[in-house]
């Protein structure tokens, strides 16, 4: 009895020396402590630190989640008048001529004799030349130009041919003045752009709309070698995001469910769809299955995501300060949710699509898996010790 009390005295002292070894990272774990976390971060200076930790309070979660990294109006302005439509090859051009007597170039006499002053020439489509041609006038520049200029260049080359003659030009298929709109819409289709303006819900509405719901969904504009990419359910929520088209641009519309993934200890560790337009970080950890009760540390709640270098100076942190315009910096938020502001700050930070949340173990809890090891470790140890008194 007095060896065996010898022993588990032992044990607990090899116990207690050891404990610092498992806050050390030698045990098993599902990511690194909150400690590592912001050593890490202030290891060096802040120029050569890896990534910045922020805080999440109310302030700070007003000016993340309000701020857009992608959007629409930023590449291509939100316009505030509808393009200028112009002729194009591939366009149907219809050529209307009227003379301002009878007896003229263009004028007829009818069965029942009354005379037309007027003539509607055959449609022309506009050839790869970007000309048409007109009975003696010849041939017509009309690429790139309005209708209004068209007409006027006709009515010149008839001057001194024709009674005062007076040209109305129209486009009855404008192909050059289209869009494509293709992708997870109703029916892909080339949509013709209007005089009043057409902006891209409008195309998007005449393929039909799109076949997932505007939460999973992402619409691409393509523009002269530019693209950008924003969710639907935004652009419908933002009015100044649904900008002009502008003929041959492309929209794309494609079904992405955003998500983000949940480590350490949560309830799952897995990835989660929104299935929301929005997410907030508090809607999140319950996504996720809430923080673990005999493992998590609620003052230890992260987001690491990347931002814009120009959103990180707007924090002030030490990467904004460094990193050049247009590159994207590794940001880590902390939320402490043992603070109950904690919890009206985490439901102000909108998490973004592709978001890591990771809730870091609580202390205690690698000295619990170290002290379950150690006590299968004794459960040996002691069947040795009555190994060796049996011998004796």
């Amino acid at each position: 009895m007095k060896e065996d009390r010898h022993l588990r005295i032992s044990v607990i002292a090899l116990t207690l020396a050891a404990a610092p070894l498992a806050a050390c990272g030698s045990l098993p774990s599902s990511g690194p402590s909150s400690n590592a976390i912001v050593v890490k971060a202030n290891a060096d200076t802040n120029a050569r630190s890896p990534y910045d930790v922020v805080e999440i309070n109310p302030s700070v979660a007003d000016v993340v989640s309000a701020y857009e990294p992608t959007g629409l109006a930023r590449s291509f302005g939100k316009g505030r008048y509808a393009p200028d439509i112009r002729i194009g090859v591939g366009d149907t051009v219809s050529v209307t001529i009227f003379e301002a007597a009878s007896g003229g170039l263009f004028s007829s006499e009818s069965t029942s004799g009354n005379a037309s002053k007027n003539v509607t020439l055959p449609a022309q489509t506009v050839d790869s030349s970007g000309a048409i041609t007109v009975p003696y006038a010849g041939r017509i520049p009309v690429k790139g130009r309005t209708p209004a200029q068209v007409g006027r260049s006709i009515e010149d080359a008839l001057a001194g041919k024709a009674i005062k003659p007076q040209a109305v030009v129209s486009v009855t298929n404008p192909m050059s003045t289209s869009v494509t709109v293709t992708g997870d819409v109703a029916a892909s289709k080339q949509v013709t752009l209007s005089t009043k303006g057409d902006r891209v819900l409008d195309a998007i509405a005449a393929a039909g709309g799109p076949r997932y719901p505007a939460y999973e969904t992402f619409v691409s504009l393509t523009r002269g070698g530019k693209t950008q990419t924003m969710l639907l359910a935004k652009l419908i929520e933002e009015p100044r995001q649904n900008v002009y088209l502008r003929p041959n641009d492309q929209v794309f519309v494609f079904r992405q469910p955003q998500t983000f993934t949940a480590f350490g200890a949560t309830g799952t560790n897995t990835t989660v769809p929104f299935d929301a337009p929005t997410l907030n970080l508090a809607e999140a950890v319950g996504k996720a299955g809430g923080l673990s009760d005999i493992r998590a540390d609620a003052g230890g709640v992260y987001v690491f995501r990347y931002e814009t270098a120009e959103l990180a100076k707007q924090l002030g942190l030490g990467k904004g300060k460094t990193a050049a315009p247009g590159t994207m910096v590794p940001v880590v938020y902390h939320a402490n949710l043992k603070n109950p502001q904690g919890y009206f700050a985490a439901q102000r930070f909108l998490l973004r699509d592709k978001d890591i949340v990771y809730v870091s173990d609580a202390p205690a809890t690698d000295l619990s898996k170290f002290l379950t090891l150690i006590g299968l470790g004794t459960g040996t140890v002691r069947t040795t010790a009555g190994t060796v008194s049996a011998v004796h």
